[in-house]
């Protein structure tokens, strides 16, 4: 699973190399309500021929329904209670925002998920929260994109949720600048 997929270097890569099944999420962040990530992914993957392995949503996850509003950083996103409200959160703001739908991981009831890579600008806590009965029953291989910059504690956060299942980090955490990647199994 791809969550923040985003014009899908990830989820495309996973298809090249012959993933049976990716599910990918790439809410809209580039115009605030049209999807142009996701509708670029999914015509990557009609043109290679691989739209019938790949379950993609222009919806994000977190730990419960609602409605998002999203910021470029340094700003963590907002949950809402309603399209109207995250419209009016992200109005006037300035650099990328968005508003779009959001669920969680466990709704979709999956039986069989190998990797889970997660990168939802500091969401990655609330998404990993909404997903925790999903993760129990697959053990999946955990990527994790750290925000240091949105919050200085997000991998500790991410580390310490992660652990109450049984999961060590694997190698060093990755840094780019204000931004990290760690890997979990």
């Amino acid at each position: 699973a791809d969550v923040g997929a985003d014009f899908g270097s990830y989820t495309l890569s996973a298809l090249a190399q012959g993933a049976a099944q990716v599910y990918a999420w790439s809410p809209p962040f580039k115009h605030p309500t049209q999807p142009i990530e996701a509708e670029t992914m999914r015509r990557s993957a009609e043109l290679n021929g691989w739209l019938d392995r790949l379950a993609l949503s222009a919806a994000g996850l977190w730990d419960q329904r609602g409605w998002l509003a999203a910021f470029d950083g340094p700003r963590k996103a907002k949950l809402c209670a309603s399209q109207a409200e995250a419209m009016a959160t992200i109005a006037g703001q300035p650099g990328n925002c968005a508003a779009f739908p959001v669920g969680t991981l466990d709704m979709l009831g999956l039986k069989k998920l190998d990797w889970l890579k997660c990168d939802t600008e500091c969401c990655e806590f609330e998404v990993l929260n909404g997903g925790m009965k999903t993760i129990m029953l697959c053990k999946p291989t955990i990527l994790l994109e750290h925000h240091y910059h949105i919050d200085p504690d997000c991998e500790t956060k991410c580390a310490a949720l992660l652990g109450t299942l049984g999961y060590k980090q694997d190698g060093e955490t990755r840094p780019h600048g204000m931004v990290a990647h760690s890997l979990y199994r």
